[in-house]
């Protein structure tokens, strides 16, 4: 069963309520969706968005390690996390950001490889 309008609608709120991040309305709704292609089951698919929910507020007060990016994406950072806590469980999930003076400048966030090359998206926008 594919995940409802309604749960992705959710799911905007509730990143976008995180405090001190921003993303373009229009990027933070094509990632919730395309999130929808990654977890299917509304299980995984809330559990995905509370981890970014968390990362996100983790990235913004500066608790967790980041990756510097290189070329064309030299200003951004990048953070890897599980999209469900679990022992043993690889970072399959990815966000792309820059600190702001207001907090956190959000590029991308979602699956590293559902429903693609999450890197690709990064050229695209």
């Amino acid at each position: 069963m594919p995940i409802s309008k309604e749960l992705i609608a959710y799911a905007i709120q509730a990143i976008a309520a995180v405090p001190r991040v921003q993303m373009s309305p229009q990027s933070l709704a094509e990632d919730a969706i395309l999130l929808s292609y990654a977890f299917t089951m509304e299980e995984d698919y809330l559990a995905a968005v509370a981890s970014t929910c968390r990362a996100l507020s983790q990235i913004e007060q500066k608790l967790v390690t980041t990756v510097d990016l290189k070329y064309q994406f030299a200003t951004w950072q990048c953070y890897h996390y599980q999209h469900k806590v679990a022992q043993g469980q690889r970072a399959n999930m990815r966000i792309v950001f820059r600190r702001t003076k207001e907090g956190i400048q959000v590029r991308a966030f979602g699956h590293r490889r559902l429903p693609h090359d999450f890197y690709d998206l990064l050229v695209s926008r």
